[in-house]
């Protein structure tokens, strides 16, 4: 069997993403759940359900009392910040730089303001904040090791093993692939079949009967940008085009995919595919980890380019 190094590289990225380190700056996102910690004093469960002007709202239990919450990543400063009120007064958590990091954990620390009050008060005090979600140990920190062998088709490969997919799995799940729901309009003029998948993104993907994930791409590893994916649950997402060369088949080809521990589900997106308006339809399939075959899910897949959304300067400066 023709060993794919595309797929070695796309494996290993994945196995990568899901190591136990969190990213710094922080990935946040709807649906996350955390854990924080104030050193001798409380501990809250903090679930983030919606997003605010400077980053997103959640609500916080303990001792079966809710309170409301918001974190921020503040990039100027190299902060992130959450605040817990009312309690009565206000907590304030804050971890700065990647020195906070520690495994799945962000250690900073903790302020107060009493009701009343016109300035934070330091409670030297640390604060912890742990992410806490079954389906994804940590934020993707991409870290394939190893000194990369020659490009196949301009790709680095890493130096290290991976569970191929042959290229006559990947032929064989595209031929055997059912018709693809929807109500797309079919490729208009002058409307490309390639997507470009760029930094500050939003994607909808959606794979029929499977799950809808919102994807925001924050940063890049081998020049595939990834984020967070946030829906049905909370996966590593990422979007990337290979050339035929790189995948050993006969056609270039466009790929979303999602990916948790225990399986990953690949969006294969065709220059013959149905695509209009920001939106474009494909072929989903699935591979379970730890396991060579791709297999297709026998359903449809799409992807949404979000339009882009311009925020307000944040001048709001919490702790002076």
């Amino acid at each position: 069997m023709k060993r794919n190094w595309f797929w070695v590289l796309t494996l290993m990225f994945f196995s990568a993403a899901l190591a136990q380190n969190l990213a710094w700056s922080p990935v946040l996102g709807i649906g996350q759940n955390w854990s924080i910690s104030i050193a001798n004093l409380a501990e809250f469960q903090l679930k983030l359900t919606a997003k605010s002007q400077r980053g997103f709202f959640g609500q916080a239990t303990s001792n079966n009392k809710t309170i409301n919450a918001e974190i921020y990543y503040r990039q100027k400063e190299d902060t992130l910040e959450v605040t817990l009120s009312p309690i009565p007064g206000t907590y304030a958590c804050t971890f700065t730089s990647a020195k906070s990091v520690n495994g799945l954990s962000f250690v900073g620390t903790t302020y107060f303001l009493a009701p009343n009050a016109a300035t934070y008060q330091n409670l030297q005090r640390s604060c912890v904040m742990t992410y806490n979600d079954p389906n994804l140990r940590g934020a993707p920190v991409p870290a394939v090791g190893g000194a990369p062998v020659p490009a196949v088709g301009g790709a680095p490969v890493p130096a290290i093993a991976g569970v191929p997919i042959s290229a006559e799995n990947l032929t064989r799940v595209i031929r055997s692939a059912a018709p693809v729901s929807g109500s797309v309009p079919n490729k208009p003029s002058g409307f490309p079949w390639q997507p470009m998948f760029n930094l500050g993104q939003t994607w909808d993907v959606t794979f029929d009967q499977l799950g809808t994930w919102a994807v925001n791409l924050v940063a890049t590893e081998q020049n595939i940008p990834y984020g967070f994916a946030v829906g049905t649950d909370t996966r590593v997402g990422l979007g990337l085009y290979a050339t035929r060369e790189q995948t050993g088949i006969d056609t270039d080809l466009a790929i979303f995919a999602v990916a948790s521990q225990k399986e990953y589900y690949y969006c294969i997106l065709l220059p013959a595919g149905t695509r209009a308006n920001n939106t474009w339809q494909g072929i989903g399939a699935i591979q379970i980890v730890g396991q060579q075959d791709l297999a297709a899910t026998g359903k449809g897949c799409q992807i949404s380019l979000r339009p882009a959304v311009m925020l307000g300067a944040d001048l709001f400066i919490l702790i002076r």
